[in-house]
Parts: C-alpha cells; sequence; structure tokens
C-alpha cells in the first residue's frame, strides 16, 4: 500500500517533498478563534520574506533589496520592491505592500488566520488554541479545506480500497512509480453517485458547499447533489503554493458514457486561465534551470518529472493565456514550447504563443517526431534523448517559417506573402526592437525581399498597438477603463502625500526615542493634511504615550486597509524626500546614506515645512474672505489684520527653514 511522505502527529501527510508545502490535511481546516500574539511573532520571526516571496516571484537583489515583477499587477518594468531587513514588500507601480502574512493573505486570497496556519506549517510550528466550527459560508479558508479532504479521499480509495487497485494498476502500469503518484496526489472516485458527498458530510460539510468547489452537482429536479467525478482517475491541480485548487479526471471504465476528460470548473479558488499544472512541483527547478518546459497534458508532465526533467508545467491542452505566461515568468523569461503536430491540444497552445513574447519572455519550439507526444517519446527513447531534442528547438519565427514550408506553402507567392505577414504580426508583439530589428533581416534575406517593404508592413501592423499602448496623461475617470481595455489591474495607489508628512512619519519611525518625544511635543496632528499620515502617526503617539514605542512591523500588523499597509511600507521602503543641498549635522559621517542623516533636523525641518504649507492655505482662505464683495468694512479690517499676522508668521517659518 502506497503512503503520504512525512506523516506527522497533527495528521499532516504531504504530498512530495515537505520544503515545497504540498500537502493534505487529515483534519478538517482549523480556524482559531484567538492565536496568541507570541505564536503569530514566532511564526513571523521564523518566516523569510525573501525566500516566501520567491518561491512565486522572480527576485534579484539591488543594494539591500529585491527586486521583481510584482505579482498582483502587470508590469514588464520590475516595481515591486522586498526588504529583507524590514521583512516587507512594497510595490511602488500598483502600491500593494505589507509582511508575510498580508502576501500570503492577498496572493492566496485567504483570510489572515489561514495565512497564518499556512506560515506556521511552513516553518513546521505547531498552533495551539481553541477549534471552531468550519461551516462557513463558503469563504475561501473553508473551499480550501474542502478540496484537500477531497483529494485525500480520492488517494485513499486509490491506495487502500479493492475498488482501486485496477485504477492504481493502471497507474502503474504507465510506467509511473509509487512515489511519482504520491507526488502529484493521482487519485481514484469511487462509481457510487455520492460517495464523496456522504464522506464530506461526516466531516460537517454540506452539499451546498461542495457544490461551490465543484465537486458536487445539483440534479435538475432539485432533489439533491450527487458527485461529479465517479469511477475516474483523479489528478489534483494545485495552486503555485501547493494547495489543492480543482481537479483533472480520466475515464477509467471503457462504458463510462461521459467524455475522456472532465475537469472541474471554475470556483472563486480556481479560475482555469490562471492555473498552470504541475507549477507547484516544478517551480524551483524552473528557477534553478532558468527555463520552462511547456507541454500539454498531465501524462507528458508526470512522465517527465518522473525522467528527471522537472522543469516543466502543462497547460491541459488550451490556449494559453495572459495571466498563465505572467505565472511562467515569474520563474523564467525562457520557455521551450514542445510541439506535437497530432495534437488539437498542442496547436491551441501554439495560437496562443505570440502572447509569451508579447510579456518579453523568450520562447524556443522543440518539434516532435510525429506519432509522438512527450509521454510516448520518454518511453520509448529515455530522458536523455528528450533533453537532445530540447536543445534543438529554434526560435519561434524561424519554426512558423518552416511550418509554411511544410504544409507546401512555400512556392506559391500568395503563400509566401501569408508567411511573411504571420511572421511579421508575431514580431508586433516583440518588445525587443533590436531582436525584432534582427528578424527583419533574417526574414528579407530568407524571401530575397527588401527590408524596407518589411519594415512598412511592420510599421502598418504597430500602429494599432501603438495607440493602445499610450502611455500619455490620462485623466482619473478613463485610466480604469484604459487598464480594463488592456487587460491589466489599474493601479490602485494613494493619492500623493506632501513629502515633509512623509519624512516625519519616516522619522517618527526610524527616529531615536528622543526624536520621538521631540515630535509630540512641538507638533499637532490636526496640521497633517494626509488622513493616512495622520492614522499611523496616532498609533505611533498612543503607543508612545503607553510607554512602549510601536514599530513599523506592529503597526503593519494591524492594519487591514490595504491603502494604510500601502502608505506604510511605501514611507518605510522609500528614501528620504529631501532637498537637494540638504545640509547633514557634522556629527554624522558624511560617507554615511541618506538614512543616516540627523534625524532630529528631519523632524524639525518636516514640522515648520507642513505648519508652513497649513499657513499657506489659511493665508489662501483669508485672501479669497478679502475679496469678497459682500464682506462688511469692519469685518474686512479684522481680515486684513488677520492676514498681516499670517504672513509675518509665514516669515518666521521660512527664516526657520533657512537656517
Amino acid at each position: 500500500m502506497l503512503h503520504f511522505q512525512g506523516e506527522g502527529e497533527r495528521g499532516q501527510r504531504f504530498l512530495g517533498k515537505q520544503r515545497h508545502v504540498i500537502y493534505i490535511k487529515l483534519s478538517r481546516t482549523r480556524s482559531f478563534m484567538r492565536i496568541p500574539a507570541e505564536k503569530i511573532e514566532e511564526v513571523r520571526a521564523a518566516t523569510d520574506i525573501c525566500e516566501l516571496i520567491s518561491a512565486s516571484v522572480r527576485l534579484k537583489r539591488r543594494g539591500k533589496n529585491h527586486i521583481g515583477l510584482c505579482p498582483f499587477h502587470t508590469e514588464k518594468t520590475p516595481s515591486f520592491t522586498v526588504s529583507p531587513e524590514r521583512q516587507m514588500y512594497h510595490c511602488f507601480g500598483c502600491g500593494a505592500g505589507g509582511n508575510a502574512f498580508t502576501f500570503v493573505m492577498e496572493h492566496e486570497k485567504v483570510s489572515f488566520v489561514e495565512a497564518v496556519r499556512t506560515l506556521a506549517d511552513r516553518a513546521g510550528i505547531q498552533l495551539p488554541g481553541a477549534e471552531q466550527s468550519s461551516t462557513g459560508d463558503g469563504d475561501t479558508d473553508v473551499l480550501y479545506s474542502i478540496l484537500r479532504e477531497a483529494g485525500l479521499f480520492f488517494y485513499r480509495r486509490l491506495t487502500g480500497t479493492e475498488e482501486g487497485k485496477g485504477a492504481l494498476e493502471y497507474l502503474r502500469s504507465r510506467g509511473w512509480h509509487d512515489e511519482t503518484i504520491v507526488k502529484f496526489g493521482l487519485g481514484y472516485a469511487p462509481r457510487s453517485w455520492d460517495a464523496f458527498i456522504q464522506h464530506a458530510r461526516g466531516l460537517g460539510y454540506g452539499p451546498e458547499l461542495l457544490e461551490k468547489t465543484g465537486l458536487a452537482i445539483r440534479r435538475e429536479d432539485g432533489s439533491g447533489c450527487y458527485d461529479r467525478f465517479r469511477g475516474r482517475v483523479m489528478f489534483p491541480v494545485f495552486s503555485p503554493s501547493g494547495r489543492v485548487i480543482g481537479f483533472g479526471a480520466r475515464k477509467f471504465y471503457d462504458d463510462d458514457p461521459g467524455p475522456k476528460y472532465l475537469n472541474s470548473p471554475e470556483t472563486p479558488v480556481y479560475v482555469k486561465g490562471r492555473v498552470l499544472y504541475g507549477v507547484a512541483q516544478s517551480r524551483e527547478a524552473i528557477r534553478r534551470m532558468n527555463a520552462a518546459i511547456l507541454v500539454e497534458g498531465y501524462a507528458d508532465l508526470i512522465t517527465l518529472f518522473q525522467a528527471g526533467i522537472e522543469n516543466v508545467v502543462a497547460s491541459s491542452g488550451t490556449a494559453l493565456t495572459a495571466e498563465q505566461i505572467q505565472l511562467i515568468g515569474r520563474y523564467t523569461k525562457n520557455v521551450l514550447f514542445v510541439y506535437d503536430a497530432d495534437s488539437a491540444g498542442a496547436k491551441a497552445m501554439f495560437r496562443g504563443l505570440d502572447l509569451i513574447l508579447e510579456q518579453d519572455l523568450d520562447v524556443r519550439i522543440a518539434r516532435l517526431p510525429e506519432g509522438e507526444d512527450p509521454d510516448s517519446f520518454v518511453k520509448a527513447h529515455g530522458g536523455p534523448a528528450f533533453q537532445t531534442l530540447l536543445e534543438k528547438a529554434g526560435s519561434f519565427i524561424d519554426f512558423k517559417l518552416e511550418e509554411f514550408h511544410r504544409e507546401g506553402r512555400s512556392d506559391d507567392p500568395e503563400k509566401q506573402a501569408e508567411a511573411v505577414r504571420s511572421v511579421v504580426d508575431s514580431l508586433t508583439h516583440m518588445k525587443d526592437e533590436l531582436k525584432r530589428d534582427l528578424y527583419i533581416k533574417r526574414l528579407a534575406s530568407k524571401y530575397d525581399l527588401y527590408e524596407s517593404v518589411l519594415r512598412r508592413e511592420l510599421e502598418r501592423k504597430l500602429k494599432p498597438y501603438r495607440r493602445d499602448e499610450w502611455t500619455g496623461p490620462v485623466s482619473a475617470e478613463d485610466a480604469p477603463i484604459i487598464a480594463a481595455a488592456a487587460g491589466r489591474r489599474a493601479p490602485q495607489k494613494a493619492p500623493p502625500v506632501p513629502p515633509a508628512e512623509r519624512n516625519l512619519l519616516k522619522v517618527l519611525l526610524e527616529g531615536p526615542d528622543e526624536v520621538g518625544a521631540l515630535i509630540m511635543r512641538e507638533f499637532s496632528l490636526d496640521a497633517v493634511s494626509n488622513d493616512g499620515i495622520r492614522s499611523i502617526m496616532g498609533l505611533v503617539f498612543h503607543s508612545i504615550e503607553e510607554g512602549t514605542r510601536i514599530s513599523a512591523m506592529e503597526i503593519l500588523q494591524r492594519l487591514d486597509d490595504p491603502g494604510l499597509r500601502s502608505l506604510l511600507t511605501d514611507v518605510t521602503l522609500s528614501s528620504y524626500d529631501l532637498p537637494r543641498r540638504y545640509e547633514i549635522s557634522p556629527r554624522w559621517d558624511p560617507g554615511k546614506t541618506v538614512e543616516a542623516v540627523d534625524a532630529e533636523k528631519i523632524a524639525k525641518d518636516s514640522i515648520l515645512a507642513i505648519r508652513r504649507a497649513a499657513l499657506e492655505a489659511e493665508i489662501a482662505q483669508t485672501e479669497l474672505a478679502l475679496h469678497d464683495a459682500g464682506i462688511h468694512r469692519s469685518d474686512e479690517a479684522a481680515v486684513l489684520r488677520r492676514l498681516a499676522a499670517l504672513q509675518q508668521e509665514r516669515q518666521s517659518l521660512d527664516r526657520g527653514l533657512r537656517e
């Protein structure tokens, strides 16, 4: 009998290597009414944010921080910054920011409790506390719990029941070892109409929740539900972080009238166009090899993986989507597409490869011999032969020209023109102008054409793209519409914060205690114009009054508002916004960074600048009152006196700022 690896005291049984955090729990998802603060801090301290995020984002070191493409919005230039020193992240493109807990919450769409539990599992920390029932109305935590239970249920039916023996022997007959079956969590769904429904009911999950996971279907007459998957070999689909989010199912019995393959429908946790099969198991190898091999189906991927070719993902035989390509782009810029000319699914994938060029990834094509797919090729010739095939992979453009030639369309001038236009159309998706120019030269040479003709054709095709990619001034009202039309999330950035207010908050958080005391003595929060800055400073003021000065990380832990989290991480991970000729105190080493600038001077200058901005606003209002046609003469004199006093105060502040 097979067993899950790594069975522990809490009943966790892991699929594959424990460090992948690809697991199914024997127990129901546990939602703690209250996780002790010291346990939360233990989990936070045990989690390295760079290591956590690098499992989903390809990070590169830049100075003391790491940068990469933001996982929360589409971008071509990295603006996502991770600080190992502060254990925070911030995207300077869309404003997303937070710590390890918020990253898991936002990336996996789970609650705080579930995020803490995920990171605790990852770190091997057991969380004590009273359990509460997870029978809520379909929140994602419960759906994940049900899907984990389903994965375990199908695995047990495959490996521990008489009915499952035939399916297990079928998987072994395909050449898959028991270790491989465990690594991918393969299973078997019984033929009974309601086997899993009954199992889930015993755990407290009703049919309505099972419907939301896609595991149950309601009968047309409304008399109840039945299992979606019956009498099938099961392939769990994992999220990049290793959660079961759906299933693929292959028909096992010849008398089954259903389709050969049956997949989970889209649910709140499973959107097919955003998922690639096998990415949870392969992401580390993809990053290590700096290349992703793209195949069509589950069997292709599993056979390659078992043969030691682990940097592989599968699209499940559908045309690629922008989201799937972005997922690959988190780990590598290099894609190797394995083309099976006999497969309709591979052709569907091939039609989406222009999107890879659009995402500025490099794609090469490896052609399989006729009649072969990756699964059959590796079984017949072995893994090393497949590696040799990959080494012969050619460019996407060369492959398209070769396809036209193979189809007998290389001699007819009309067909040649069609081939050239097809290649030029692909070049419009290529962001690298140098590569585009080289392909133009190669194409001109191959077909004995003038380069100028090809360039005119390219320019003609590029015009609509350039119009779509206009980056000039856009109104606030139009920005969400334009972003939606471009298929990407509109950055949700907060309004600009006055530099002096940013500096004051930063020095309040990072400066010595005496500077914090100075700010509290000499400054009133009423002078702050930005609501977010005022709120965060208020938390710090309150903590100082209580005798325990709060840190940026502690504040971040308490903030539920994404806007405030974004503001805090932005201020924390940015440098001080100082004038170019800011004079540093002679007490400081001139070789130190801007963060080492005299904190007291920054605080005092920021306070003066904030007061001056408030004075300017009051002066402007007073001048408006003075020019009011309806003002009474007696009131006019009072307004003039007030205006003079304000102007005098402004002069005094200006002298202070110059000192």
